[in-house]
């Protein structure tokens, strides 16, 4: 899964990622500008650009591989979140989050 976006420039977000979602989380150069390069190869796209210009594979930076002990200690975390947000006073359960 490649990780794009303003967040992709953290090591420590994709590495999150990649363990609470256990799979591989792959950055690229630039990837923090993806959603508007995309955006713009789009519109050269629809103004006649070629595929095989337009359609350009970004340079990998990182790949960030699941660790499964912390895969367990953030399931751990999110069963303790679940069992507090369940017990939560019913007053707080009619505010929207």
């Amino acid at each position: 899964m490649s990780l794009v976006g303003g967040g992709a420039r953290s090591p420590f977000w994709a590495q999150l990622l990649a363990d609470a979602l256990d799979t591989e989380i792959l950055t690229h150069q630039g990837g923090e500008a993806c959603a508007a390069l995309g955006a713009a190869r789009l519109g050269w796209l629809a103004d006649g650009g070629d595929l095989g210009a337009v359609c350009v594979k970004p340079s990998p930076r990182a790949l960030h591989a699941p660790d499964p002990a912390r895969l367990q200690a953030l399931q751990a975390r999110l069963r303790h979140f679940r069992a507090l947000y369940q017990a939560r006073p019913p007053s707080l359960a009619e505010t929207p989050i």
